[in-house]
């Protein structure tokens, strides 16, 4: 399946603070086709979970549009808060 990311996707993976991080499109693609659990957001995005550290975790929020996924968001939040 095709990845495609949105302009504010896009312009997140430039900032100082995501970068911090080493959060690339790689790291972003291999947690979508790796994660073991996904849920449904209040808007019907999937969103799914990767752990960044002992601390962090990775959430990324897309759509399924035809036979791409779009990347709408993601961010870094504690373990434990999804």
């Amino acid at each position: 399946m095709k990845i495609i990311y949105t302009k504010h996707a896009e312009e997140k993976l430039i900032r100082k603070d995501i970068k911090s991080f080493k959060i690339n499109k790689k790291l972003i693609e291999k947690i979508i086709k790796s994660s073991r659990f996904s849920s449904k957001t209040k808007y019907g995005e999937t969103a799914v979970i990767g752990n960044l550290d002992s601390k962090y975790v990775l959430r990324i929020i897309y759509d399924i549009i035809d036979s791409s996924i779009k990347v709408i968001t993601f961010h870094i939040t504690h373990k434990g808060r999804y």
